[in-house]
């Protein structure tokens, strides 16, 4: 994630901090999302994505391709910060199909949508565990 945007997603959440804050709400580092990083492969069925790494996960879209499904074999996970051990726990999280819903933005899911099988690919992004949802920030092919 570039620098650029990083202090993005850092003034983001820390707006929220505040909006919440100033509200008199209870809240958790939790509610303001996970920023991840992931290294892999896209693949055809989720047998497929269980063979690439440390396993795989499903993401499912919202809007044009709401009925889409791809399976993803990660092979490298890190949150903000470098942290491996808890970015694993983020990811594999839930069993569930999909894993993560990616809810945007629209240009970065059709991206990760037209990728072929077995594209390798990094994503990275803000995970919300809550509602197991994805806000997409880079979708980038690899060599």
């Amino acid at each position: 994630m570039s620098t650029t945007r990083r202090t993005a997603c850092i003034a983001a959440a820390l707006a929220a901090l505040l909006a919440v804050a100033s509200r008199g709400m209870a809240w958790s580092p939790a509610d303001l999302g996970t920023v991840i990083s992931m290294q892999g492969t896209l693949v055809r069925d989720k047998r497929a994505a269980d063979a690439v790494g440390w396993g795989g996960i499903s993401f499912g879209f919202t809007g044009d391709n709401v009925r889409t499904l791809r399976w993803f074999g990660v092979v490298h996970a890190s949150l903000f910060g470098g942290n491996t051990f808890d970015a694993k726990s983020a990811v594999f999280r839930a069993h569930d199909v999909p894993a993560l819903t990616v809810v945007g933005p629209p240009e970065l899911a059709r991206k990760l949508v037209a990728l072929p099988d077995g594209a390798k690919v990094q994503i990275e992004g803000v995970i919300d565990r809550r509602s197991r949802t994805m806000l997409l920030d880079v979708v980038q092919p690899l060599e």
